[in-house]
Parts: structure tokens; C-alpha cells; sequence
């Protein structure tokens, strides 16, 4: 147990000292600030919500795929260019969905799963290329509606869904094929993933096991292929929210407290996950409450996309920028990250080592 706990702090010594050495300034990283209220952008062509979301990180550009409008499930790619503040539409779905999951990989957006127009779960992956406009399709057997997509180094894992809502997947984009992962230790679906400091994060959401709304988070760890003790709770339930990724931290906002689109109560809450201090922040609330809605980050930019509100489905977008990161911060976060990191692995060991 000692040896363990030494391990963990001495290791958190030396890298939390490197930005002094290094001539930047030692302090922790902080939660999310944002310099101006949310706002409202461009809206999107037509009204839509359930749609799937990824944003290009190499140009910046948001890419929302299929939807419904209250009618039809749609085929529509739609493409938000933050710097002339405008919509593109660009070629079809071959198969239109709704409550897909999207992720970005090296110049293509893929689309998993889905639910399609005769209400039927998707069981392929759907693959945009952004070079030359056009789709092609592989097989992908986890597909599943309400399931979210993070893509992080060579990977994009997938995880949750109304069908199978223990399920998790890591999905090889060079190669199209899918490995199987341990399953997550709770039912999920309408939750939000990030990745950070190594180890994929899935919150919130819907368990159809109990039946229950979650504010909880599980916390998986590739290295160990195993999920850990989980991560603090939002501050509320939620579920069918829009999520992202933000300087390193979890930005969630909007989402309802009820599975069925059209009942239950709508939130306008926003609130952030800081790693380095393991705690979510209240932040500024949405213009209004939202289920139902895409998000994507853009920068230092949040995007709330689309959605259902009080006065039906919505083509609005809404998007609140952060205040720019101080110079060093990179390695401050690498400290929060690697602390959060050693602080699970040494109680892992500790459990271990305990007779």
C-alpha cells in the first residue's frame, strides 16, 4: 500500500514540477471560463432533431448527418463553416437515420448505427469522404440508436444505445473492423464520451435496466481493458444531450429527464468537467431548454445544434466561446490528467496488495 501511494505522488511531483522547470508558471488548471453569453449563428437549412455530429479538426468545420423533423428521418449532410458563419448541404446519407452516432477520422466522417425510416436499427457504418464528397458503407454489427462516438488516437470507440445499452466498442478506422470491449458496468443510452487523459469516459444518459435517468460516469481504461470506478456525477440526470470536448474538458448542456421526446422536463443547464480538480462546474445557462440537440466543438467554440423546444423542433444553433487557454496550460492539464490517472491506478494496486 505504501509503495503504491509513494509511486503515485512521486510521479505527480515531477511531472507538476515541469512547468517550472520549464520557466511557466506553476499553476493548476482551471475549470472552464467563457467570455460572452451564448449566441445565436446561423441556423441550419430546416428544423431537425436526433441528428449525429462531428466537427473536422483540421479545418474547424461542423458535419451533422440525418436527423428527424418530426415527420421523416432524414438522409441530409449538412456542413456549418464557423468563419463565414454558413450552411452547406453536401451528398446524402446512403441511408437516412436518426439517433446515429458520428465521430471524425483522418478526412472522413463516419456515422454509426442509427435507427432508419421504418424505425429499424442501422447495422452498418455510414462513410463520408470530405475530399470527394461521396459515401461508401461497411458492415457494423453494434450498430444501435442512441450510442455515443469518440474518436481518440488510432480508434473510435462507440458505446451505449437503446438496444444494447451495456455494449462498447473500439472501431479501427483504417481498417473498418470492430473489437469487442468489456462491457460498460451500466446500462446506457442518450449519454455523452469524451476522452481524456487516456481513458474513455462515458456520463449521463438513460438506464433501460432500471429504468432510471443518470448522472453518473464510468470511466474505461484501454491499457488495463477494464472499466474503473467511475468519475463524479453531472449535476443533474440528463439524457439526449449535446456534448463535446473543450481544452481538455467535458462541456454538457441541455438534455431532458424523460426517454420519450414528449414528455418529461427540458434543461437549459450547461456545466463542465474539469479532470484536474475531478469536478463538474455550473457555467452559463441556454437561451432556452433543449432535448434532442447535436453538439460539436469548433476551436475554443461550443456549438448546441438543432433540438426540441418549447415550440417544437428547432433549426436554431447556439454557441458560447471559451476564454483562450494561458501559454503552459498544455502541460498543467498533462499534470491534472496524469494525477487523475496515477490517483485510480494506485488505488487499483492498493486493492491488489490489500490481504
Amino acid at each position: 500500500m505504501v509503495i503504491g501511494k509513494l509511486r503515485c505522488v512521486i510521479v505527480r511531483a515531477v511531472i507538476c514540477a515541469l512547468p517550472g522547470l520549464l520557466g511557466v508558471p506553476n499553476t493548476r488548471a482551471l475549470p472552464l471560463t467563457f467570455n460572452n453569453p451564448w449566441s445565436a449563428v446561423a441556423s441550419m437549412p430546416g428544423a431537425e432533431a436526433q441528428m449525429a455530429a462531428a466537427a473536422d479538426t483540421a479545418t474547424g468545420d461542423i458535419y451533422v448527418a440525418g436527423g428527424y423533423d418530426g415527420t421523416n428521418t432524414l438522409s441530409t449532410l449538412d456542413v456549418y463553416n464557423p468563419v463565414l458563419n454558413a450552411w452547406t448541404a453536401e451528398a446524402s446519407l446512403p441511408t437516412a437515420v436518426r439517433q446515429a452516432a458520428a465521430a471524425y477520422s483522418n478526412g472522413r466522417i463516419f456515422v454509426f448505427g442509427g435507427m432508419d425510416s421504418g424505425g429499424s436499427v442501422n447495422q452498418s457504418v455510414q462513410i463520408y469522404s470530405i475530399a470527394t464528397n461521396s459515401w461508401s458503407t461497411a458492415a457494423f454489427s453494434a450498430g444501435t440508436g442512441g450510442a455515443a462516438a469518440i474518436a481518440a488516437g488510432a480508434s473510435i470507440y462507440i458505446a451505449g444505445g437503446n438496444s444494447a445499452g451495456t455494449q462498447a466498442v473500439a472501431f479501427d478506422p483504417s481498417t473498418l473492423a470492430s473489437m469487442t470491449l468489456p462491457f460498460m458496468p451500466q446500462s446506457r443510452t442518450g449519454q455523452g464520451a469524451a476522452f481524456l487523459g487516456n481513458e474513455l469516459l462515458e456520463y449521463g444518459g438513460y438506464d433501460v435496466n432500471t429504468a432510471s435517468v443518470l448522472a453518473s460516469g464510468s470511466n474505461f481504461i484501454p491499457a488495463q481493458n477494464t472499466w474503473g470506478p467511475g468519475f463524479p456525477p453531472m449535476s443533474l440526470g440528463r439524457l439526449n444531450f449535446a456534448y463535446g470536448t473543450l481544452q481538455g474538458q467535458i462541456v454538457a448542456a441541455g438534455g431532458s429527464n424523460s426517454l420519450a421526446s414528449d414528455t418529461g422536463t427540458s434543461y437549459s443547464a450547461f456545466e463542465s468537467y474539469d479532470p484536474a480538480q475531478n469536478a463538474w462546474y455550473t457555467q452559463p445557462s441556454l437561451p432556452l431548454a433543449l432535448r434532442e440537440s447535436a453538439g460539436a466543438v469548433s476551436g475554443n467554440r461550443f456549438y448546441v445544434i438543432g433540438g426540441v423546444n418549447a415550440g417544437g423542433i428547432s433549426s436554431g444553433v447556439y454557441r458560447i466561446t471559451a476564454v483562450p487557454e494561458p501559454a503552459g496550460l498544455a502541460l498543467l492539464v498533462v499534470c491534472g490528467l496524469t494525477t487523475l490517472t496515477w490517483r485510480r491506478w494506485g488505488r487499483a494496486r492498493m486493492r491488489q496488495q490489500a490481504p
